[in-house]
């Protein structure tokens, strides 16, 4: 059953391990896909294609999602050619690994601008539309480090936790607007090729899968789930790895 047919949906990080996961389960259930990415790695072909989706059903665009002047450019493109967008699903992000007394301010910067900064200016442009439209959906991807902060990921867990309160405020902000909602998942470590790389299969066993995180991202991106919002899906509830 394609849920989701007729809807645009806007996939920040549509080119990751997770985002070539989930833009293909939003496109199998009937999204027309507009994959953001950032073009650092634009001379690979992979980028302009995704296992399983329809080339003629995905339109893939980059630009730097962390800079206001590009991702406004990018909103007023998405309403002047589509009139609309019914889902954002925001993945981008990154990962760092020093312990504060190590850790450098441009490190810090980096970690809030990527984790943070970027999700604030594409939900905004989304929150713009859909507040018009009076329906929508937005997703933000969070980390189990915002809600159990361990030794040596002090920058990463700040600017994910950041991104929990930014996303529970903005659900807070779409209540009257009719059909929009705005929840984040918190996925522990998830079973992607690079993490495998250093996980042994005992641990890899407790991962979420991309497929899960999939799974869960279009259901809440359906009608199914019109009475979820501000809520935090945690996804790391088979293993403490």
């Amino acid at each position: 059953m394609e849920k989701h047919s007729g809807k645009i949906a806007v996939i920040c990080g549509a080119t990751g391990e997770v985002g070539r996961a989930v833009t293909a389960r939003l496109s199998e259930d009937g999204a027309y896909i507009i994959a953001v990415h950032s073009g650092r790695r634009s001379t690979s072909d992979s980028v302009h294609s995704i296992d399983g989706v329809d080339p003629g059903r995905v339109e893939f665009v980059a630009f730097d999602s962390t800079m206001a002047a590009e991702t406004d450019r990018f909103w007023r493109t998405v309403e002047e050619r589509y009139g609309r967008a019914d889902t954002l699903v925001h993945l981008t992000g990154g990962i760092s690994k020093s312990v504060l007394t190590a850790l450098t301010i441009d490190e810090w910067h980096r970690m809030l601008s990527l984790n943070l900064d970027s999700a604030f200016l594409m939900m905004r442009g989304a929150m713009r539309l859909m507040q018009r439209q009076r329906t929508g959906r937005i997703i933000t991807i969070a980390a189990r480090t915002a809600l159990e902060p361990e030794s040596g990921k002090g920058a990463y867990a700040a600017s994910k936790a950041g991104l929990i309160a930014l996303s529970r405020t903005a659900a807070e902000e779409v209540r009257d607007w009719g059909d929009v909602t705005v929840n984040v998942l918190a996925p522990g470590t998830i079973r992607t090729p690079s993490n495998l790389e250093w996980g042994s299969p005992v641990e890899a066993a407790a991962w979420t899968t991309t497929e899960e995180i999939a799974s869960t991202v279009s259901f809440l991106c359906s009608q199914d789930a019109s009475g979820i919002n501000g809520t935090i899906v945690t996804t790391f509830g088979k293993g403490r790895i």
